[in-house]
């Protein structure tokens, strides 16, 4: 699903429809208790898989980062946390 974001997000930037900052994106996984976000500063049509941040939902108020790959370690979430978490955590 993460490669599936990134043509999507590639294929927006390409159209114009954002441009290289624009376009944060999360999905829930499917076991429910975690997402993944796209991180702070990398431009859209240029993502990888290994860049997403994955975000433990610990309760309704409260989220960590987890350790997705060494890549996506050095980089840090995107801004819109607080909104993902809020949209996410209701899914």
């Amino acid at each position: 699903m993460l490669e599936t974001i990134c043509e999507v997000l590639e294929d927006a930037y390409k159209r114009n429809w954002i441009t290289s900052r624009d376009g944060n994106v999360s999905i829930r996984h499917h076991d429910r208790d975690h997402f993944y976000i796209t991180p702070s500063g990398v431009r859209k049509q240029t993502l990888q898989p290994d860049q997403f941040k994955k975000i433990k939902i610990v309760s309704s108020l409260h989220w960590q980062e987890e350790v997705y790959t060494d890549i996506s370690s050095n980089l840090k979430p995107s801004g819109e946390i607080p909104l993902h978490f809020g949209l996410q955590k209701k899914c």
